[in-house]
């Protein structure tokens, strides 16, 4: 099943990934998918449930996104991943 996924994510988020390698750093994606969650948690804390959803799913994609980023780029490694998997905690 996570194969299946994989394609998936890959045919979404490839295109939109080789076309941004060029220009953003996969972990200027990590940090802007961190900060998407962090709006988030005050948008539902100042009481802006549609601002906090729409947050959340831009955090996503950007968490989505970073990793395609990195591999178009061809920087994946080891910092990138300690990186992702720390601010998607």
């Amino acid at each position: 099943m996570s194969d299946k996924l994989r394609t998936i994510e890959l045919s979404i988020m490839g295109p939109v990934a080789s076309r941004l390698a060029p220009y953003v750093s996969a972990n200027v994606i990590s940090v802007l998918s961190l900060l998407a969650a962090v709006g988030a948690g005050v948008a539902f804390w100042l009481g802006l449930p549609a601002t906090g959803a729409i947050l959340i799913l831009a955090n996503g994609l950007l968490d989505m996104l970073d990793g395609c980023v990195a591999r178009a780029r061809g920087t994946a490694g080891p910092f990138g991943s300690f990186l992702d998997k720390i601010i998607d905690k």
